[in-house]
């Protein structure tokens, strides 16, 4: 991975800090994340979340009504339709997960069926 990556949980969600810049993820993108992380390990976690901030402008123009995290001043989002737009997951499957992920539910997706 060349770029610098790391992040902090917060009451919103993780906050990630890529090559300087702050990246917001939200509840959902972040529990979306945490079953990256405990089916692919954490390195895994840290190329989604960097695949995730790239793949924002598709993942906005794609579902403009998306729900999106709350953001501070200079900070950059990710939703959860970004995360599962890294993922490589196909973009008909992307709102029924998303649904999901949003419910607040703590029972994990196994991400390697669903791609």
């Amino acid at each position: 991975m060349s770029s610098r990556i790391s992040y902090e949980v917060n009451p919103r969600g993780s906050l990630f800090t890529i090559d300087g810049e702050l990246f917001q993820i939200g509840a959902a993108g972040t529990r979306c994340l945490d079953d990256v992380r405990s089916q692919f390990g954490e390195e895994a976690a840290l190329n989604v979340a960097l695949a995730a901030s790239r793949a924002m402008a598709e993942a906005r123009n794609r579902w403009s009504d998306s729900r999106r995290p709350k953001l501070a001043q200079g900070e950059n989002e990710i939703n959860v339709e970004g995360v599962l737009l890294a993922l490589g997951l196909s973009p008909t499957q992307i709102p029924t997960l998303a649904v999901r992920y949003r419910s607040g539910s703590s029972t994990s997706v196994d991400l390697r069926a669903a791609g």
